[in-house]
């Protein structure tokens, strides 16, 4: 089973396959990975390397900087419909969880 981060990616790297008509035994090819990598990796089966973030990212076109920020928007909304905070440096976390006990009693 995979994190919030890794299903954010697989989700983007499967819509832009989509949207360019690249099918899986392809970006195998494209990247150097096994299409049993490649798919399970899409299907967030298993964690990506960092390695093959970037390899994917490449082979797609991406912007990886906009990829990653967005998978780790998507994972904090993921984690924050389940009641989670996450710490953000420079906040009280005291403060934070008073305010929310607050406004969720």
């Amino acid at each position: 089973m995979s994190d919030p981060i890794t299903t954010a990616l697989a989700a983007t790297f499967r819509a832009e396959m989509a949207r360019q008509q690249i099918k899986q035994a392809h970006l195998a090819k494209m990247t150097g990975l096994s299409q049993s990598v490649v798919s399970r990796r899409l299907n967030a089966k298993d964690s990506m390397s960092m390695d093959e973030v970037t390899v994917i990212i490449e082979a797609l076109g991406l912007d990886g900087a906009k990829v990653i920020a967005k998978a780790f928007d998507e994972a904090a909304m993921t984690q924050d419909q389940f009641g989670l905070v996450a710490h953000n440096p420079g906040v009280d976390i005291e403060a934070e969880q008073e305010s929310t006990e607050e406004n969720h009693p």
